[in-house]
């Protein structure tokens, strides 16, 4: 594992309105069921979270530049079912290790700013839903090893 991530701003409230991001931070970062380190971070503008799992640097997916979008199948290779598709791979705040990450600003989620992306007001993910779904990421991470290290 690399360092702890860098502390995440306070993020600015005063548009936001009253809603359960009231009762949650902007941050939070923690060490998986399956071992990995994961992280959720407030995003500053619409304040939707982004939930995100580190890898091994021994990991077989360690490296490896993928996204896909909700709706689409994943490539064959590459069976993760995350909340919205993997939408970030690649180095996190300043980190060594690769991260997979997602984020839940789609057209079906809804924001403590208000209207998502297509005008609606969507469901809004909380932090435990995020911790969920990284959790679920680290998991099918875990299985993809453990597989290709049995071959």
């Amino acid at each position: 594992m690399s360092a702890p991530l860098p502390a995440v701003p306070p993020r600015d409230r005063s548009q936001w309105g009253r809603g359960p991001w009231d009762r949650e931070g902007d941050s939070r970062e923690w060490v998986t069921k399956a071992g990995y380190r994961a992280a959720w971070i407030r995003d500053g503008v619409m304040g939707h979270l982004c939930g995100y799992v580190e890898l091994p640097e021994q990991h077989p997916m360690s490296g490896t530049v993928i996204r896909y979008a909700a709706g689409t199948r994943p490539d064959e290779h590459v069976p993760i079912d995350v909340h919205g598709g993997v939408t970030f791979s690649g180095r996190l705040a300043q980190q060594t290790t690769w991260w997979f990450g997602f984020d839940c600003c789609h057209g079906f989620d809804g924001t403590p700013l208000g209207r998502n992306r297509i005008g609606d007001y969507g469901t809004y993910r909380t932090a435990a839903y995020v911790e969920e779904q990284c959790e679920a990421l680290a998991e099918q991470l875990a299985s993809i090893a453990k597989a290709e290290a049995a071959q």
